[in-house]
Protein backbone atom coordinates (compact mmCIF):
# COMPACT_ATOMS: atom_id res chain seq x y z
CA UNK A 1 0.00 0.00 0.00
CA UNK A 2 1.30 3.69 -0.83
CA UNK A 3 2.38 5.90 1.69
CA UNK A 4 0.25 8.65 -0.14
CA UNK A 5 -3.60 8.01 0.35
CA UNK A 6 -6.88 8.72 -1.46
CA UNK A 7 -10.49 9.12 0.48
CA UNK A 8 -13.83 10.06 -0.42
CA UNK A 9 -13.50 13.08 2.11
CA UNK A 10 -11.21 15.05 0.43
CA UNK A 11 -12.16 14.68 -3.18
CA UNK A 12 -14.02 18.04 -3.54
CA UNK A 13 -12.31 21.11 -3.25
CA UNK A 14 -14.26 24.58 -2.36
CA UNK A 15 -13.53 27.84 -3.61
CA UNK A 16 -13.80 31.55 -2.13
CA UNK A 17 -12.91 34.95 -3.27
CA UNK A 18 -10.61 36.74 -0.84
CA UNK A 19 -8.76 40.00 -1.24
CA UNK A 20 -9.30 39.39 -4.85
CA UNK A 21 -7.50 35.80 -4.11
CA UNK A 22 -9.27 32.67 -5.29
CA UNK A 23 -8.79 30.47 -1.98
CA UNK A 24 -9.02 26.70 -2.40
CA UNK A 25 -10.00 25.16 0.58
CA UNK A 26 -11.28 21.63 1.94
CA UNK A 27 -13.80 21.77 5.10
CA UNK A 28 -15.05 18.43 6.71
CA UNK A 29 -16.61 18.40 10.15
CA UNK A 30 -19.25 15.99 12.07
CA UNK A 31 -22.37 17.47 13.37
CA UNK A 32 -21.00 16.71 17.26
CA UNK A 33 -18.08 18.73 16.58
CA UNK A 34 -19.65 21.86 15.74
CA UNK A 35 -19.27 23.82 18.90
CA UNK A 36 -15.51 23.52 18.87
CA UNK A 37 -12.92 26.03 17.77
CA UNK A 38 -11.73 24.23 13.97
CA UNK A 39 -8.69 23.18 13.27
CA UNK A 40 -7.12 25.14 9.93
CA UNK A 41 -4.40 22.99 8.66
CA UNK A 42 -2.56 25.56 5.75
CA UNK A 43 -1.43 23.63 2.46
CA UNK A 44 2.09 23.27 1.38
CA UNK A 45 3.31 22.54 -1.66
CA UNK A 46 5.51 19.70 -0.56
CA UNK A 47 3.02 18.59 1.70
CA UNK A 48 -0.19 18.49 -0.84
CA UNK A 49 -3.48 16.82 -0.38
CA UNK A 50 -2.33 13.55 -1.80
CA UNK A 51 0.51 13.48 0.94
CA UNK A 52 -1.44 15.39 3.79
CA UNK A 53 -4.43 12.67 3.46
CA UNK A 54 -3.73 10.39 6.14
CA UNK A 55 -3.28 13.18 8.58
CA UNK A 56 -6.40 14.95 7.83
CA UNK A 57 -8.67 11.68 8.17
CA UNK A 58 -7.55 10.83 11.51
CA UNK A 59 -7.82 14.64 12.54
CA UNK A 60 -11.47 15.35 11.74
CA UNK A 61 -12.79 12.43 14.54
CA UNK A 62 -11.89 14.99 16.55
CA UNK A 63 -11.83 18.74 14.95
CA UNK A 64 -13.73 20.69 12.33
CA UNK A 65 -11.29 20.72 9.44
CA UNK A 66 -10.14 23.07 7.01
CA UNK A 67 -7.45 22.16 5.11
CA UNK A 68 -6.36 25.92 3.28
CA UNK A 69 -4.33 26.96 -0.35
CA UNK A 70 -3.22 30.26 0.00
CA UNK A 71 -1.45 31.26 -3.12
CA UNK A 72 1.78 30.94 -3.93
CA UNK A 73 3.44 34.00 -5.59
CA UNK A 74 6.82 35.14 -5.49
CA UNK A 75 5.85 38.65 -4.95
CA UNK A 76 3.63 38.20 -2.28
CA UNK A 77 4.55 39.12 1.26
CA UNK A 78 3.99 37.06 4.61
CA UNK A 79 1.88 40.09 5.49
CA UNK A 80 -0.11 39.55 2.39
CA UNK A 81 -0.88 35.66 3.43
CA UNK A 82 -1.77 36.63 6.76
CA UNK A 83 -4.20 39.50 5.38
CA UNK A 84 -5.90 36.42 3.06
CA UNK A 85 -5.97 34.08 6.12
CA UNK A 86 -7.52 36.65 8.19
CA UNK A 87 -10.29 37.42 5.30
CA UNK A 88 -10.36 33.66 4.91
CA UNK A 89 -11.54 33.51 9.01
CA UNK A 90 -14.25 36.13 8.41
CA UNK A 91 -15.70 35.10 5.38
CA UNK A 92 -16.39 31.60 6.73
CA UNK A 93 -17.38 33.18 10.04
CA UNK A 94 -14.86 31.75 12.49
CA UNK A 95 -13.82 33.18 14.83
CA UNK A 96 -11.02 31.84 17.03
CA UNK A 97 -9.23 28.91 15.33
CA UNK A 98 -6.24 26.35 15.95
CA UNK A 99 -3.52 26.42 13.77
CA UNK A 100 -1.20 24.00 12.27
CA UNK A 101 1.33 25.19 9.71
CA UNK A 102 4.04 22.70 8.57
CA UNK A 103 7.58 23.39 6.60
CA UNK A 104 7.22 26.62 4.78
CA UNK A 105 3.23 27.18 5.61
CA UNK A 106 4.36 27.19 9.25
CA UNK A 107 6.33 30.57 8.60
CA UNK A 108 2.73 31.96 7.28
CA UNK A 109 1.04 29.81 10.46
CA UNK A 110 3.67 31.63 12.87
CA UNK A 111 3.34 35.04 10.89
CA UNK A 112 -0.45 35.11 11.38
CA UNK A 113 -0.41 33.89 14.87
CA UNK A 114 1.82 37.04 15.91
CA UNK A 115 0.06 39.39 13.56
CA UNK A 116 -3.97 38.59 14.92
CA UNK A 117 -3.68 37.26 17.81
CA UNK A 118 -7.28 37.48 18.31
CA UNK A 119 -8.25 34.70 15.51
CA UNK A 120 -5.48 31.97 17.49
CA UNK A 121 -6.39 29.84 20.34
CA UNK A 122 -3.30 27.03 19.84
CA UNK A 123 -0.47 27.45 17.08
CA UNK A 124 1.51 24.37 15.84
CA UNK A 125 4.59 24.50 13.72
CA UNK A 126 6.37 22.02 12.82
CA UNK A 127 9.69 21.86 10.78
CA UNK A 128 10.32 25.62 10.31
CA UNK A 129 13.23 28.15 10.25
CA UNK A 130 13.71 31.31 10.44
CA UNK A 131 17.57 31.41 9.24
CA UNK A 132 18.58 28.28 6.92
CA UNK A 133 21.43 27.11 6.95
CA UNK A 134 23.70 27.88 3.86
CA UNK A 135 24.17 24.24 2.71
CA UNK A 136 20.31 24.06 2.52
CA UNK A 137 20.50 27.21 0.93
CA UNK A 138 22.62 25.70 -1.21
CA UNK A 139 20.70 22.82 -2.08
CA UNK A 140 17.36 24.54 -2.65
CA UNK A 141 19.45 27.21 -5.47
CA UNK A 142 20.47 23.31 -7.29
CA UNK A 143 16.64 22.66 -7.25
CA UNK A 144 15.45 25.77 -8.53
CA UNK A 145 18.34 25.45 -11.48
CA UNK A 146 17.00 21.61 -12.44
CA UNK A 147 13.17 22.44 -12.95
CA UNK A 148 14.15 25.61 -14.94
CA UNK A 149 16.09 23.86 -17.01
CA UNK A 150 13.49 21.01 -17.15
CA UNK A 151 15.78 18.29 -15.40
CA UNK A 152 13.07 16.83 -13.71
CA UNK A 153 14.78 13.03 -12.89
CA UNK A 154 17.71 15.35 -11.29
CA UNK A 155 15.36 17.12 -9.24
CA UNK A 156 13.76 14.09 -8.17
CA UNK A 157 16.68 12.58 -7.09
CA UNK A 158 17.75 15.55 -5.34
CA UNK A 159 14.51 16.38 -3.49
CA UNK A 160 14.16 12.66 -2.32
CA UNK A 161 17.24 12.32 -1.29
CA UNK A 162 18.63 16.09 0.20
CA UNK A 163 15.29 17.56 1.89
CA UNK A 164 14.69 14.26 2.91
CA UNK A 165 17.30 12.56 5.01
CA UNK A 166 18.48 9.82 2.95
CA UNK A 167 21.46 8.67 4.74
CA UNK A 168 19.37 8.35 7.71
CA UNK A 169 16.50 5.81 5.92
CA UNK A 170 17.06 2.95 7.92
CA UNK A 171 16.47 4.68 10.97
CA UNK A 172 13.59 6.57 9.83
CA UNK A 173 10.19 4.75 9.55
CA UNK A 174 9.30 3.57 6.41
CA UNK A 175 12.35 5.65 5.13
CA UNK A 176 13.38 4.18 1.78
CA UNK A 177 9.59 3.33 0.89
CA UNK A 178 8.97 6.98 1.53
CA UNK A 179 11.86 8.10 -0.60
CA UNK A 180 10.83 6.10 -3.64
CA UNK A 181 7.80 7.70 -3.40
CA UNK A 182 8.42 11.14 -3.39
CA UNK A 183 10.99 10.39 -6.21
CA UNK A 184 8.37 8.60 -8.64
CA UNK A 185 6.06 11.16 -7.92
CA UNK A 186 8.30 14.15 -8.94
CA UNK A 187 10.26 12.70 -11.30
CA UNK A 188 7.46 13.02 -13.84
CA UNK A 189 5.93 16.66 -13.14
CA UNK A 190 3.69 18.88 -15.36
CA UNK A 191 4.46 22.51 -15.84
CA UNK A 192 1.48 24.18 -13.68
CA UNK A 193 2.97 21.84 -10.70
CA UNK A 194 6.72 22.91 -11.93
CA UNK A 195 5.90 26.51 -11.49
CA UNK A 196 4.43 25.93 -8.54
CA UNK A 197 7.30 24.38 -6.85
CA UNK A 198 9.74 27.15 -8.10
CA UNK A 199 7.82 29.64 -6.74
CA UNK A 200 7.49 27.26 -3.39
CA UNK A 201 11.51 27.68 -3.33
CA UNK A 202 11.99 30.86 -4.44
CA UNK A 203 10.11 31.83 -1.46
CA UNK A 204 11.59 29.84 1.10
CA UNK A 205 15.18 31.44 -0.62
CA UNK A 206 13.64 34.99 0.11
CA UNK A 207 10.34 34.91 1.98
CA UNK A 208 10.72 33.88 5.10
CA UNK A 209 11.36 35.80 7.88
CA UNK A 210 9.40 35.36 10.75
CA UNK A 211 7.82 38.42 12.20
CA UNK A 212 6.89 39.50 15.89
CA UNK A 213 6.22 36.60 18.64
CA UNK A 214 2.76 34.91 19.06
CA UNK A 215 1.53 34.89 22.49
CA UNK A 216 -1.21 32.08 22.06
CA UNK A 217 -0.18 28.73 23.34
CA UNK A 218 2.40 27.40 20.56
CA UNK A 219 3.82 23.65 19.84
CA UNK A 220 7.21 23.59 18.06
CA UNK A 221 8.04 20.02 16.66
CA UNK A 222 11.12 19.39 14.71
CA UNK A 223 12.44 15.75 13.55
CA UNK A 224 15.45 14.22 15.31
CA UNK A 225 17.21 13.63 11.70
CA UNK A 226 15.70 16.93 9.74
CA UNK A 227 18.78 18.36 8.45
CA UNK A 228 16.59 20.36 5.87
CA UNK A 229 15.24 22.50 9.22
CA UNK A 230 17.21 21.33 11.56
CA UNK A 231 15.92 20.69 15.02
CA UNK A 232 18.24 23.26 16.55
CA UNK A 233 16.65 25.92 14.11
CA UNK A 234 13.59 24.98 15.01
CA UNK A 235 14.38 25.31 18.80
CA UNK A 236 15.57 29.04 18.04
CA UNK A 237 11.83 29.27 16.76
CA UNK A 238 10.23 28.34 19.68
CA UNK A 239 12.68 30.79 21.84
CA UNK A 240 10.95 33.61 20.14
CA UNK A 241 7.31 32.73 21.02
CA UNK A 242 6.18 33.85 24.29
CA UNK A 243 4.01 30.73 25.39
CA UNK A 244 5.78 27.77 23.43
CA UNK A 245 6.42 23.92 24.09
CA UNK A 246 9.39 22.71 22.26
CA UNK A 247 9.73 18.93 20.92
CA UNK A 248 11.94 16.78 19.08
CA UNK A 249 10.16 13.84 17.49
CA UNK A 250 12.60 10.30 17.41
CA UNK A 251 13.33 8.85 14.27
CA UNK A 252 11.93 10.99 11.82
CA UNK A 253 12.91 13.63 9.65
CA UNK A 254 11.47 16.82 7.71
CA UNK A 255 8.58 14.45 6.71
CA UNK A 256 7.10 13.25 10.69
CA UNK A 257 3.52 13.60 9.37
CA UNK A 258 3.83 10.71 6.99
CA UNK A 259 6.30 8.64 8.97
CA UNK A 260 5.04 8.79 12.00
CA UNK A 261 1.33 9.26 11.60
CA UNK A 262 -0.29 7.71 14.12
CA UNK A 263 2.08 9.46 16.80
CA UNK A 264 1.82 12.79 15.22
CA UNK A 265 -2.12 12.58 15.16
CA UNK A 266 -1.99 11.74 19.22
CA UNK A 267 0.22 14.43 19.43
CA UNK A 268 -1.56 16.94 17.38
CA UNK A 269 -5.03 16.12 19.29
CA UNK A 270 -3.34 16.08 22.80
CA UNK A 271 -2.17 20.02 22.05
CA UNK A 272 -5.14 21.07 20.80
CA UNK A 273 -7.25 19.40 23.63
CA UNK A 274 -5.23 20.56 26.27
CA UNK A 275 -3.54 17.76 27.20
CA UNK A 276 -0.13 16.90 28.21
CA UNK A 277 2.44 15.78 25.84
CA UNK A 278 5.20 14.64 27.31
CA UNK A 279 4.27 10.89 27.87
CA UNK A 280 4.33 10.01 23.99
CA UNK A 281 6.93 7.88 23.32
CA UNK A 282 8.97 8.97 20.72
CA UNK A 283 8.57 12.67 21.85
CA UNK A 284 11.40 14.25 23.66
CA UNK A 285 9.60 17.99 25.06
CA UNK A 286 11.29 20.61 26.40
CA UNK A 287 9.41 23.45 28.07
CA UNK A 288 12.26 26.15 28.82
CA UNK A 289 15.09 27.89 26.99
CA UNK A 290 17.74 24.68 27.73
CA UNK A 291 18.70 22.78 24.16
CA UNK A 292 20.77 20.04 24.91
CA UNK A 293 23.85 20.63 22.95
CA UNK A 294 24.59 16.63 22.10
CA UNK A 295 21.28 17.57 19.61
CA UNK A 296 23.27 20.20 17.59
CA UNK A 297 24.92 18.30 15.54
CA UNK A 298 22.39 15.53 14.07
CA UNK A 299 25.30 13.12 12.70
CA UNK A 300 28.86 12.83 13.47
CA UNK A 301 31.49 14.29 11.19
CA UNK A 302 34.51 11.74 10.37
CA UNK A 303 38.20 12.80 10.46
CA UNK A 304 39.93 11.72 7.06
CA UNK A 305 42.76 14.21 5.76
CA UNK A 306 43.13 11.92 2.70
CA UNK A 307 43.70 13.50 -0.77
CA UNK A 308 41.24 12.63 -3.63
CA UNK A 309 40.92 13.39 -7.29
CA UNK A 310 38.83 16.55 -8.01
CA UNK A 311 37.38 17.66 -11.65
CA UNK A 312 36.03 21.26 -11.23
CA UNK A 313 32.73 22.65 -13.60
CA UNK A 314 34.98 24.62 -15.30
CA UNK A 315 37.16 20.96 -16.42
CA UNK A 316 40.10 21.13 -14.31
CA UNK A 317 41.64 18.10 -12.74
CA UNK A 318 43.07 18.19 -9.78
CA UNK A 319 43.86 16.61 -5.96
CA UNK A 320 41.77 18.06 -2.97
CA UNK A 321 41.82 16.88 1.00
CA UNK A 322 39.42 15.68 2.38
CA UNK A 323 39.36 17.70 6.14
CA UNK A 324 36.53 15.46 7.46
CA UNK A 325 32.92 14.04 5.91
CA UNK A 326 29.60 12.45 6.61
CA UNK A 327 26.87 11.50 4.99
CA UNK A 328 25.88 14.52 4.13
CA UNK A 329 28.85 16.75 3.27
CA UNK A 330 32.59 17.60 3.48
CA UNK A 331 34.99 20.02 4.22
CA UNK A 332 37.75 20.18 1.65
CA UNK A 333 40.79 21.75 1.56
CA UNK A 334 42.23 23.49 -1.72
CA UNK A 335 45.43 25.19 -1.68
CA UNK A 336 45.94 28.64 -3.21
CA UNK A 337 46.44 29.03 -7.11
CA UNK A 338 45.16 26.09 -8.02
CA UNK A 339 42.89 28.42 -9.75
CA UNK A 340 42.73 31.82 -11.58
CA UNK A 341 41.65 34.31 -8.18
CA UNK A 342 38.89 35.74 -10.65
CA UNK A 343 37.53 32.32 -11.06
CA UNK A 344 34.62 31.05 -8.82
CA UNK A 345 34.03 27.52 -8.16
CA UNK A 346 30.81 27.17 -6.82
CA UNK A 347 30.90 23.34 -7.20
CA UNK A 348 33.47 20.41 -7.73
CA UNK A 349 33.03 16.55 -8.35
CA UNK A 350 35.03 14.65 -6.26
CA UNK A 351 36.21 10.66 -6.33
CA UNK A 352 35.66 10.22 -2.56
CA UNK A 353 35.94 6.61 -3.05
CA UNK A 354 37.56 4.36 -5.86
CA UNK A 355 35.40 4.67 -8.78
CA UNK A 356 32.61 6.53 -6.76
CA UNK A 357 32.02 10.28 -7.42
CA UNK A 358 30.26 12.61 -5.50
CA UNK A 359 28.82 16.19 -6.73
CA UNK A 360 29.48 18.85 -3.79
CA UNK A 361 28.21 22.28 -3.25
CA UNK A 362 30.57 24.69 -2.35
CA UNK A 363 28.99 27.53 0.21
CA UNK A 364 31.42 28.61 2.46
CA UNK A 365 34.89 29.16 2.30
CA UNK A 366 37.41 29.51 5.19
CA UNK A 367 40.39 32.04 5.87
CA UNK A 368 42.60 28.85 5.85
CA UNK A 369 42.16 27.49 2.55
CA UNK A 370 39.01 25.30 3.06
CA UNK A 371 35.76 24.78 2.11
CA UNK A 372 32.65 23.45 3.24
CA UNK A 373 30.64 21.67 0.75
CA UNK A 374 27.35 19.72 0.79
CA UNK A 375 26.83 16.52 -0.97
CA UNK A 376 24.24 17.15 -4.13
CA UNK A 377 22.61 13.29 -4.45
CA UNK A 378 21.01 13.11 -7.88
CA UNK A 379 21.58 10.05 -9.03
CA UNK A 380 20.05 6.97 -6.65
CA UNK A 381 22.81 4.83 -7.83
CA UNK A 382 25.64 6.57 -7.26
CA UNK A 383 24.19 7.70 -3.70
CA UNK A 384 23.72 4.21 -2.80
CA UNK A 385 27.54 3.29 -3.53
CA UNK A 386 28.22 5.89 -2.06
CA UNK A 387 26.37 5.53 1.20
CA UNK A 388 27.92 1.06 1.13
CA UNK A 389 31.12 2.59 0.57
CA UNK A 390 30.40 5.30 3.40
CA UNK A 391 29.32 2.60 5.96
CA UNK A 392 32.12 -0.08 5.25
CA UNK A 393 35.59 2.49 4.64
CA UNK A 394 34.37 5.21 7.18
CA UNK A 395 32.06 4.20 10.07
CA UNK A 396 32.96 0.55 9.79
CA UNK A 397 36.32 1.33 10.77
CA UNK A 398 37.74 2.88 14.17
CA UNK A 399 40.70 4.09 12.85
CA UNK A 400 38.21 7.30 11.23
CA UNK A 401 37.32 9.36 14.68
CA UNK A 402 34.42 11.72 15.15
CA UNK A 403 35.58 15.12 14.56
Amino acid sequence: MSCFENSAFWTKSLNLKVNGEDLQYFYYSKPSLAYKSPLVILKDTMFDLEVMETLLTSLKDSFPIFFVTLPINVNNEQSDSSKLLKGFCDKVGIEKINLLGISYSGVTAYNFASKYPDYVKKLIVHGVSSNLKESTKRIITENINYLKNDQFEKFAASFSMNIMNFTRSEMINKGHKIHKEFYNKYRNIGQTQKELILNHFENILNNNKLEGRPICQTLVLAGQYDHFTTPYENFLVSKKCLNSQFGILKRVDHFASIEKSKMIVGIYNAFFSNESIKDFSGLDVYDDDFYPSTRRQIEPRYRWGSSVRANTEIGSELKVSIVDLNGQGCKLHIPKGLFPEEVTIDSIKLEVFPNCFMKVLLFKKGDDDTYHGVFQHQNIDDTYNFLNNFSDEIIGKSSFKAA
